[in-house]
């Protein structure tokens, strides 16, 4: 009997030495980083200066796009803030590029705070000027020979 005792006592010790060696194991959660890619302008491109509107899409392998936040940078600064890409996770910003090199950020964010980013660096130039032509002028009121 003394036996089956000690049997009974080594099995609760074992069933809970084999408990507390299952909580040593953590279940982790994985989050896919967000994809973002500048489709235009490409990189080493030269530019017009002006407004230029620049093209790009995002994804996400774990998150439907309408869960994603988009943002554009111009040269460090924010110049289109958050905002979720359109259909098929394009999305766009105007921006206004002056002359000399630039560099473009999109920058997309999930729902968990993951970043993902492209970059690209642009030069721009002067446009061509429009010809400067003197403006030209008629009289059309009142008709030759009218009495006012």
């Amino acid at each position: 009997m003394r036996l089956t005792k000690v049997m009974r006592h080594l099995s609760w010790v074992g069933l809970i030495s084999a408990c507390a060696a299952c909580s040593e194991h953590k279940l982790e959660v994985s989050n896919a980083t967000p994809e973002a890619t500048i489709t235009s302008p490409t990189d080493g491109t030269v530019i017009e200066e002006g407004e230029f509107i620049a093209t790009g899409s995002v994804s996400d392998p774990d998150e439907r796009t309408e869960a994603l936040v988009a943002s554009w940078w111009l040269n460090g600064e924010l110049i289109c803030p958050d905002a979720a890409p359109a259909e098929f996770g394009n999305t766009s910003c105007a921006m206004e590029l002056g002359e000399g090199e630039a560099e473009i950020k999109l920058q997309v964010r999930d729902s968990d705070d993951a970043v993902g980013l492209d970059v690209v660096n642009v030069t721009t130039e002067p446009g061509e000027e429009p010809p400067n032509t003197p403006p030209e002028c008629a009289i059309t009121a009142p008709d030759s020979g009218s009495i006012l």
